[in-house]
């Protein structure tokens, strides 16, 4: 996992750790995935999207960060926190499941009262945020490895 500094003042600030925050999601509560042209997505995302496709992006990453993304409003409190590291769990859970040999990363920001959350397989000479997650100013910006996916 990474983050940069204004993510670790946000967590610092609220008294969490996202290495003590809660793992365990609730099964009924896990996202729906679906293979499409090779790459994981997720399913209610998919479904709306119909009209785009891989050809649209110059890799299957850009495809993946495209369709696998929400934004989700943030209250600015522990609570609030917690039920997004709790959706994340969510999100590991259901890739973990769903394709157990492949390596994904979950990519959070928080800015302005709002989190994105989206993920991406991991692959060589792909990548969706930059190495210096500190170039991100203020977002509050987090990469999160499901099965061997690497700091990079």
């Amino acid at each position: 996992m990474r983050i940069n500094s204004s993510m670790q003042r946000l967590l610092d600030s609220m008294k969490i750790s996202l290495n003590g925050a809660p793992t365990a999601a609730n099964p009924e509560s896990l996202p729906g995935l679906v293979t499409v042209e090779g790459c994981v997505l997720l399913a209610d995302e998919a479904q709306g999207c119909q009209s785009v496709s891989l050809n649209d992006f110059p890799d299957r990453t850009g495809f993946e960060c495209f369709i696998n993304h929400f934004h989700v409003p943030f209250e600015r409190t522990p609570a609030g926190l917690l039920k997004l590291i709790a959706r994340i769990a969510g999100i590991r859970r259901a890739l973990s499941q769903y394709a157990p040999t492949r390596n994904f990363r979950i990519l959070v920001s928080v800015s302005k009262g709002e989190c994105t959350i989206r993920f991406h397989e991991c692959r060589p000479g792909e990548a969706w945020l930059a190495k210096d997650l500190e170039g991100y100013g203020e977002e509050s910006v987090a990469a999160i490895g499901v099965g061997r996916a690497t700091d990079w």
